[in-house]
């Protein structure tokens, strides 16, 4: 066990000093794979995340040093976030002193919120973390995203390469450029939380002269010492927000794709059900069916990432609505606090359903084969051998279990719309709570 943790120790320390040792490169390398967010541009925002991908198919070498190496230096990063924020958390308990806040960049405490604030900043920095690895050094879903987003291969999808009346690829295309032309709005958010916490650093010092340019040396070290926790809480934020519209962006996208395939399947029985299905056809929905549980499969990334979300944004989004509305804050921490409200409620509502309807569509057409190889299993069909006749009932019979198959939780239960409306239900059922015994009260005693 101690050589283990030995070994681990030693792996992370080789890792320091290769980071340390192409610190500017890895640098640079952070600036680059953040240009997506800086200049956003919707119609090539995923294809710099592909082209990542790319890279560690054509050249491992470059892909280590273009790509893994910032990504480490970003953990690092983010960690030494976390574990700031955790202490900040602590301290305020004990001391509060206004100008270590500001020279500290304690965010939280210097908009007024409380230490419970970076409890939860410490658990999104944890996630952005989580997310930033498995975007980059584990998403095994970029390769059939790349072909159909960015190469529009049409003829990944079953013939007639159709979803309804319109081309799949085309159908997708349509539905993901709503999508990035809507994250406009998370940018412009992402740039005015940078604009707003200048502006509350750049106040405090101006009306507290004396403490940065009144005191000689001191003085500047303590704007000097500001600037530097400023600019990397910044970038900080910057990952956050690339690393968040990254994972919803791809894992919206994944989604549908493995939708059109399901729609796909269930058209078999659908047609097949007008002419009385026979074995070849419940032998063609077989394979497709399959293809289709190894794409659920390659997708857990994204069932993974939907878990870590709605474990640590629920308590956020219920502690920030709490402190809107029961706190007399400025305007601009009201916007602030009221537009993380509102991303944290598209993903915890939106993202979460679009889960549970590809399960629902998986299912139906679930459903409908063993309906039909119910009503199939007498009758005799010289197209179709007694083996394949034996494997596509043993298949069958692997579904008629109470153990349903699909996204889940993790490794937790299936994902599916009583679920979702249970989390609904949940989540308004927290509200009236907060609003009887929080917000009422508030506004009875000020009548």
């Amino acid at each position: 066990m101690f050589e283990k943790f030995l070994k681990i120790i030693i792996m992370h320390l080789r890792r320091l000093v290769r980071i340390k040792n192409n610190l500017s490169a890895n640098v640079i390398g952070i600036f680059k794979l953040l240009r997506p967010l800086f200049v956003y541009h919707p119609s090539t925002y995923l294809q710099y995340y592909f082209n990542s991908y790319r890279l560690a198919d054509k050249n491992p070498q470059q892909f280590q040093r273009k790509i893994y190496g910032p990504i480490q230096l970003m953990n690092l990063l983010m960690i030494w976030l976390a574990l700031r924020h955790a202490y900040f958390a602590i301290r305020c308990y004990h001391i509060h002193d206004p100008l270590w806040v500001v020279i500290n960049s304690d965010l939280m405490v210097e908009n007024e919120f409380d230490n419970w604030a970076n409890i939860f900043i410490t658990a999104l920095i944890i996630q952005t973390t989580l997310y930033l690895n498995m975007l980059y050094l584990n998403n095994p879903t970029t390769t059939i995203l790349d072909h159909i987003l960015i190469n529009r291969e049409n003829k990944l999808f079953y013939y007639p390469y159709q979803y309804r009346h319109n081309f799949a690829v085309d159908f997708i295309g349509f539905k993901m450029k709503i999508w990035l032309y809507s994250m406009y709005l998370f940018k412009i958010n992402v740039d005015l939380y940078i604009i707003g916490l200048s502006k509350t650093a750049i106040e405090y010092i101006w009306n507290n002269q004396n403490s940065f340019f009144g005191l000689g040396t001191l003085g500047y070290i303590r704007l000097i010492q500001c600037l530097i926790h400023r600019f990397i809480l910044f970038i900080g934020i910057y990952i956050y927000g690339h690393v968040n519209i990254l994972m919803a962006t791809v894992g919206i996208a994944y989604l549908i794709v493995v939708y059109v395939f399901f729609w796909q399947t269930d058209q078999i029985i659908k047609r097949g059900k007008k002419r009385r299905v026979m074995w070849r056809m419940l032998k063609y929905f077989h394979i497709r069916h399959t293809k289709n549980l190894e794409r659920i499969q390659t997708g857990n990334v994204y069932s993974k990432a939907l878990i870590i979300f709605l474990l640590l944004n629920i308590p956020f989004n219920c502690y920030l609505l709490i402190f809107v509305l029961c706190k007399t804050i400025t305007w601009k921490i009201q916007y602030l606090a009221g537009s993380i409200i509102a991303e944290e409620i598209i993903c915890i509502f939106g993202i979460h359903l679009l889960f549970a309807t590809a399960n629902r569509q998986f299912q139906k057409s679930s459903s409908r084969f063993m309906s039909i190889l119910a009503e199939q299993h007498q009758h005799f069909n010289s197209h179709i051998d007694l083996a394949n006749r034996l494997k596509i009932i043993h298949y069958g019979q692997n579904f008629h279990s109470k153990n349903k198959y699909g996204f889940t939780y993790g490794k937790l239960e299936l994902i599916t719309m009583n679920e979702f409306l249970k989390y609904s239900l949940l989540y308004s059922q927290l509200l009236m709570f907060i609003y009887i015994n929080v917000v009422f009260p508030r506004l009875s005693n000020q009548h």
